[in-house]
């Protein structure tokens, strides 16, 4: 626990960044669709397959980060979010059709969003080994806001 401050910090200071670039892509994402299909169903189809299998999956990542090492689970997750990403960049320039495009695009979101459901529930199950109990509460406070 003495270098608690600087882990913390970096584990934080790590998150954000990883949180901001999902953030933007999720973003941009929603917007390429919009502009490109004009269509309320594809948004639609969007929105429940970047947020449905969050919402699933971080039931059971809850249980598998208390169980199990909480760090592989959000390296694992962190890695295959932007593995995916980085397939999004190069996948969606490819497809000529829109309805493909819009599929793989959909797809990539699912899968990103596995990943989010798993990282989320660990990363709030890992503070508590890098924070003494007494600063448990503001450390917490400082994570939410990000």
């Amino acid at each position: 626990m003495n270098n608690w401050k600087k882990n913390t910090a970096l584990f934080l200071t790590s998150q954000a960044i990883s949180l901001f670039g999902s953030s933007v892509v999720s973003f941009v994402i929603v917007w390429f669709i919009t502009r490109q299909t004009q269509s309320g169903l594809w948004v639609s189809l969007l929105t429940v397959s970047s947020y449905l299998p969050r919402f699933v999956v971080s039931f059971f990542a809850g249980v598998w980060a208390d169980r199990y090492s909480r760090k592989k689970p959000i390296i694992a997750a962190d890695t295959m979010i932007a593995a995916f990403t980085c397939v999004l960049v190069f996948l969606i320039p490819q497809f000529t059709n829109t309805g493909i495009m819009m599929a793989a695009l959909i797809a990539i979101s699912f899968i990103r969003s596995v990943g989010a459901g798993i990282q989320t529930p660990a990363v709030s199950a890992m503070i508590p080994s890098l924070v003494p109990e007494e600063k448990l509460m503001k450390i917490n406070g400082y994570r939410t806001m990000m």
